[in-house]
């Protein structure tokens, strides 16, 4: 353990001098939040992860510190982080907005005809920008549909925005509502994106995204065609998973500065898995 430790101890002092972070104790929460999102970026599974986060916090208690996983952020990632199943092949890192860009470009090499690169430039982009968990874009299996399951009923567009009505919040009981803005980097925007897909898609109500077949689109082909993207951009596949958006999202709100509220309001967290009541 103690070895374990040190080298946790190590990397974290390797990874603020290669940042050019100020060596401040107690450690500031921002550095270890930089730390995991580091870790994760480089594919380590989240045991490692936690072993490090432990070093930095017994080291911190210690020494008289204030430990850093106390931190609003960085106690939801260590929930997180304990959540996760970690099989060997089976990681989450965060898809950056430079991921996200790489992977719009790659869709028409992986995809089988044009119309699932409009379904997947539309569904890789939604996730993204509206912080989408999993369950709420495609269905488990192909002929059942959860009830977290977005349908086009719930999908409204104008010319400037499309706002998504939510089967579920985790903030309350009440609908959550996310509204996507016109994005001045066309190739990214969610609503054009949108605007694209529905133009294309089958007319009947049903699941949101589905193939050209009306076929609701599945967890499994959503890994295989994300998966296959990154493969194609010499991306570490096996380190992505089906909440890598999700994650991504969080960490570009942490990154740019938002406040704890904004975070957790943006981000759709549990008060109670961060022990707030």
């Amino acid at each position: 353990m103690w070895q374990a430790y040190h080298t946790g101890l190590v990397k974290f002092l390797a990874f603020r001098e290669n940042m050019g972070m100020p060596p401040e104790w107690p450690i500031p929460p921002y550095q270890s939040r930089g730390f995991v999102v580091a870790m994760e970026s480089l594919g380590l599974p989240s045991p490692k992860i936690l072993m490090y986060l432990a070093a930095l916090s017994y080291l911190s208690k210690l020494t008289g510190h204030t430990d850093p996983l106390e931190d609003f952020v960085n106690r939801h990632m260590v929930v997180a982080l304990c959540q996760r199943d970690d099989a060997p092949r089976g990681g989450a890192a965060p898809v950056t907005i430079e991921v996200l860009r790489s992977i719009l470009g790659s869709v028409e090499s992986v995809c089988s005809s044009q119309y699932e690169c409009l379904l997947f430039r539309a569904v890789f982009t939604v996730a993204f920008f509206g912080a989408l968990r999993v369950q709420e874009m495609v269905a488990e299996h192909q002929n059942w549909a959860q009830p977290e399951l977005l349908f086009l009923s719930d999908l409204q567009l104008t010319g400037e925005r499309a706002n998504l009505q939510l089967h579920t919040s985790f903030l309350g009981q009440e609908r959550f509502l996310i509204s996507l803005g016109l994005c001045g980097e066309t190739w990214v925007c969610p609503v054009e994106a949108l605007w694209n897909y529905v133009a294309a898609r089958p007319r009947g109500e049903g699941p949101l995204f589905v193939h050209s077949e009306g076929i609701p689109l599945t967890k499994r082909r959503f890994l295989a065609v994300f998966r296959s993207s990154l493969r194609l951009l010499g991306l570490r596949s096996e380190c992505y998973g089906a909440h890598s958006f999700w994650l991504g999202t969080t960490v570009t709100l942490i990154r740019s500065g938002y406040s704890e509220e904004d975070v957790m309001r943006l981000a759709r967290w549990p008060c109670k898995i961060l022990g707030r009541t």
